[in-house]
């Protein structure tokens, strides 16, 4: 049948059918709308699977496979359509499925969730499949993607993606802390209160339940401004200022800026540790005032500034890993 005279359900319906799914295992297909061109599918996991994934006894998880062509792509004038691949697994429950992995005791093993994009290509004019440029069946391409899927599951074929799986969460893990390490520095001297967590999004990362997820990051979508508007300063501690050797800073600030110095005084009479140099600046008092000014506004203006940016920083650089693809 020529596409050019081919219905958008008919082509749909000679995409779908290409990929035998009942007979490669897959059910409770639903078909997509609005413009694409393509299918979604659910799989349960094989019993030796499960095994060894650990699921809690009477909890049930789901294989989910997503195979379609976006309607720009179905509309331009290419031959071949590329078609986007997802695979993911999650919980079951009365809703639907949710993703929470907190009935997995082993998620080293879990299967992958990944998407693919620009490697399959669907010609509708020919109804052929093609692995970049080489031609494949549809049935082929749903059993790869579900290999893949299920590849951290093999005990020796999954060493090295269960590796890189490791080593990106740990990773990701220390700098979630190191960012919420530094919020709470920022907090601690200037009162600034940060609404996003990369601790957060880090457990996000991990996968939680859609209540969760809307929890602990209400402002994930549209994605989190890290700049200025970050900063809730609506506390009154900012609003009070008061003055320190005629220099007017943060009530807060100077607090926190006097405990520290009253801090490293105690642990230095302990330790009977006495520098010369902050001796000679503490026997005269115009050297007092200039260093009391100018370390409380190094400590009030450019270690918040620093601190800020380097909150920015890591944030981007968490972005950036996360969104690092695993070689499998």
């Amino acid at each position: 049948m020529n596409s050019g005279n081919m219905t958008p359900e008919e082509i749909r319906k000679q995409f779908v059918d290409s990929f035998n799914l009942e007979k490669n295992g897959f059910s409770d297909m639903t078909l997509f709308d609005q413009g694409k061109i393509g299918f979604s599918v659910k799989k349960e996991p094989a019993s030796w699977i499960k095994k060894r994934i650990g699921i809690k006894k009477g909890k049930i998880y789901i294989s989910m496979i997503w195979a379609y062509i976006r309607q720009e792509d179905f509309l331009n004038d290419y031959l071949k359509k590329p078609i986007l691949l997802r695979a993911d697994m999650g919980l079951k429950n009365e809703e639907g499925i949710e993703l929470n992995d907190s009935f997995i005791k082993r998620e080293i093993f879990k299967p992958i969730e990944f998407s693919l994009k620009n490697q399959y290509y669907y010609n509708i004019e020919k109804n052929c499949f093609y692995k970049n440029d080489k031609s494949i069946s549809a049935e082929e391409i749903i059993q790869e993607v579900y290999a893949l899927h299920i590849k951290p599951t093999k005990l020796i074929w999954g060493i090295w993606l269960r590796t890189q799986i490791r080593f990106k969460n740990i990773l990701l893990f220390i700098i979630a802390h190191f960012s919420n390490l530094l919020i709470l520095i920022l907090y601690s001297i200037t009162l600034d209160k940060y609404a996003y967590s990369l601790l957060s999004e880090y457990v996000i990362f991990r996968g939680f339940t859609k209540k969760d997820r809307d929890r602990l990051m209400p402002n994930m979508y549209p994605p989190f401004d890290y700049g200025k508007n970050a900063d809730d300063k609506t506390d009154k501690e900012h609003e009070r200022v008061i003055k320190i050797f005629g220099y007017k800073a943060s009530a807060w600030t100077i607090f926190v800026y006097c405990f520290l110095h009253l801090l490293i005084f105690t642990i230095a009479f302990l330790k009977d540790y006495k520098p010369m140099y902050l001796k000679l600046i503490l026997s005269n008092n115009f050297l007092t005032i200039n260093y009391a000014i100018f370390s409380l506004s190094i400590f009030e203006n450019f270690i918040p500034k620093m601190l800020r940016y380097l909150i920015g920083s890591v944030s981007k650089l968490f972005s950036k890993i996360s969104a690092i693809g695993l070689r499998v």
